[in-house]
């Protein structure tokens, strides 16, 4: 049976786990992945054959330990960046199914972190996850190439959706 387990203090702003998930990490960088067993211990546990490469781009530790946490729970490989620039490379390194982006990050904002990898080749699905929830924020993050919005606090219910909807 997969596990995963956390740790703070290894990097700044995040955590550190790692339980069967493939591929290096770069510094400010962590990734965590759980067994990919399958289990149903969880309320959005996938199967093997439905697990996600995700990207979490989010400066607030907090939420982004609260997003890799219902990742892991359902076996997917998370890799997170704690803003727009470390994301795009991280994103471009490891080639995820989904990005979990914020918009209000510092420096190259959600939107600008959008744009940037919709010009690029085999970009993932881009998903905008923010406080920012009316419809002209939901307007905006269409035409800065988000392919869905979800307002904070998201679900798992919700995650889970967003995660198996039609591209």
């Amino acid at each position: 049976r997969g596990s995963a387990s956390g740790r703070s203090g290894g990097r700044p702003g995040g955590i550190a786990a790692e339980a069967g998930a493939a591929g290096q990490n770069a510094p400010g960088e962590s990734v965590a992945g759980a067994g990919d067993d399958g289990s149903a211990n969880a309320a959005i546990a996938t199967s093997p054959s439905s697990r996600k490469r995700i990207v979490i781009i989010e400066d607030d530790a907090d939420g982004r330990q609260a997003l890799c946490m219902q990742l892991l729970l359902a076996s997917h490989e998370v890799h997170e960046a704690k803003d727009g620039k470390s994301g795009i490379e991280v994103v471009q390194r490891v080639r995820p199914d989904v990005v979990l982006l914020d918009i209000g990050l510092p420096g190259l904002d959600g939107y600008e972190v959008a744009r940037r990898l919709k010009s690029g080749q085999g970009c993932p699905r881009l998903v905008a996850v923010t406080g920012y929830g009316r419809a002209e924020d939901k307007d905006r993050a269409k035409t800065a190439g988000f392919d869905a919005h979800l307002t904070k606090p998201v679900t798992p219910d919700e995650l889970n959706r967003m995660l198996y909807a039609a591209s």
